[in-house]
């Protein structure tokens, strides 16, 4: 790939810019706060976005750093860039609010989707990770030379085992490790909801059986009850009639009595005019007596009609209460007993994994077995890619230094091994400027081996601070051979004046203040 024109609408300080690069070494040269590290950003930008993060301070977010304050909605811009022989133009709008991205093949005036992957497959796959971990190299700061090695040695090692310079193998085993505490975590309070869950369910159980224990004694008392009422009243018109009949008897043989005496003295008063009178008396007294029962009698069935009459509708009043209490007795058992079966049916599902379970233990396995394959294949790979990788590092560190030195590699326990004329070299006796070269042997070799086919371009922003001016001459020369884009950032002439006398060809970018 080789960048053609930057346009720059409005990103940081730079408004209404058009830069040209041009293949081979580019040199970006201006003062310090000219803009030269807002072109860098806006490079990356335009290859792999810029999102704006939450919470974080304006000098770590990138977005508020270069959002223009006056004018956000034009935070925008153009790259032209060509990849295989093919010419594109991509655009993008950096604004939240509006964001927009619209790639065209400048050739056929296709419109490619930057969503769906194209963007990615032109930049040949590689993420801004990636891309910041190989080609984009800035000054490697103010570590030490022992600082310096150590962080080598974990390049190199992580290249070596699989890590691809961007797809780092440890990073993603401790990941997948987190998260597999997660998930037996979620497990764990999961297992431990369905217990406290089964343990309310089976206090409610208990509960509702002894309620239902008592409702069922209860219907059956009150249905005793009502049974023994009924045949109460039922009773009461027969007690009446025996009573009836017991005045009636009693009657009759009081007016027999009567008529027996009568004619007794009736036949005696045909000699006695006195005996005459008793017997009518005692005639008048018998009619009297059997009026007076007849009386007594009417009377006591007015009244036993009256007091039957009452008790009827008592016990309607009472039946009716008992009848209604009954009901709700029942309504409320069969409420119960319905509660009881949905929670035995509820306890009967709780005894084997639900769907929240059956779900967490999926991704458990997945997490597993993602865990396992990674390892197993970053074996693999870095079985098959040390020597690649080694042998690659070792070509860029000889060029750099100049063929004094000619092997570098990674040992099995991770230390950095460097090697002059068939003599091991400890780290610590490597000079800085020595250390700064293999830094970038390690960028570009790893560089190479992510982007197999179309390279980026390489971007060295104040790269060669720590350089001195051998070094520097050396390492221009061989990156001027590597056959790719290179866009060096600088505040100095002095890269400038050693491509000039090696008579090595650039295209000079001014940055003006």
């Amino acid at each position: 790939m080789q960048i053609r024109e930057a346009d720059i609408y409005h990103f940081g300080k730079l408004q209404e810019r058009k830069i040209c690069f041009a293949p081979g070494i580019n040199v970006v040269y201006g003062a310090n706060e000219a803009g030269k590290t807002t072109l860098h950003a806006f490079l990356t930008a335009m290859f792999f976005g810029l999102e704006k993060n939450r919470g974080r301070a304006k000098s770590t977010d990138g977005y508020l750093r270069y959002e223009p304050w006056h004018a956000p909605a034009y935070y925008s811009g153009a790259l032209r860039f060509t990849v295989d022989g093919r010419r594109f133009c991509l655009e993008r709008n950096f604004y939240h609010k509006e964001k927009r991205e619209v790639l065209r093949n400048e050739e056929d005036g296709e419109e490619l989707s930057v969503a769906y992957g194209d963007l990615a497959m032109l930049l040949g796959g590689i993420g801004k990770e990636t891309y910041g971990n190989t080609y984009d190299i800035p000054q490697s700061g103010a570590s030490t030379a022992q600082e310096l090695g150590r962080m080598l040695e974990e390049y190199l090692a992580d290249v070596s085992e699989g890590g691809s310079a961007g797809i780092h193998v440890a990073q993603a085993v401790e990941l997948l490790e987190r998260k597999r505490k997660e998930l037996n975590a979620d497990l764990r309070n999961e297992k431990e909801r369905k217990q406290r869950e089964e343990q309310t369910l089976a206090t409610e159980r208990e509960l509702l059986e002894q309620d239902c224990l008592r409702l069922r004694n209860g219907i059956a008392a009150e249905t005793a009850l009502t049974s023994g009422k009924e045949h109460v009243e039922d009773d009461a018109p027969g007690r009446e009639r025996h009573t009836s009949r017991i005045a009636a008897y009693f009657g009759t043989a009081v007016f027999f009595a009567a008529m027996l005496l009568n004619g007794l003295f009736y036949r005696a008063s045909a000699h006695s005019f006195a005996l005459f009178w008793i017997a009518e008396a005692g005639l008048g007294a018998a009619a009297a007596a059997l009026l007076f029962l007849g009386w007594r009698k009417s009377r006591r069935q007015r009244e036993a009609a009256e007091i039957a009459g009452e008790q009827r509708k008592a016990a309607e009043t009472a039946g009716g209460q008992s009848g209604r209490l009954l009901f709700h007795m029942q309504e409320a058992l069969a409420e119960k007993e319905t509660r009881l079966y949905n929670i035995a049916e509820r306890l009967e599902t709780l005894k084997t994994p639900g769907e929240r379970e059956r779900e967490l233990l999926t991704c458990l396995d997945a997490v597993l077995m993602a865990k396992e394959e990674i390892q197993t294949l970053a074996k693999e790979f870095g079985e098959e890619q040390k020597d690649v990788i080694s042998s690659e590092v070792s070509r860029y560190a000889s060029a750099f230094t100049g063929g004094r030195y000619d092997r570098v590699r990674v040992d099995e326990s991770g230390k950095l091994r460097v090697y002059t004329e068939g003599r091991e070299v400890p780290p610590e006796a490597l000079s800085r400027g020595t250390l700064e070269q293999f830094y970038l042997a390690f960028r570009i070799a790893a560089g190479n081996v992510v982007m197999k086919e179309e390279t980026m371009p390489l971007l060295l922003d104040e790269t060669f601070s720590m350089y001195d001016d051998a070094r520097l001459a050396q390492t221009l020369r061989v990156i001027s051979g590597l056959g790719m884009q290179v866009i060096l950032f600088t505040c100095q002439r002095r890269e400038m004046n050693l491509l000039e006398d090696a008579g090595i060809p650039y295209h000079r970018i001014d940055m003006e203040i």
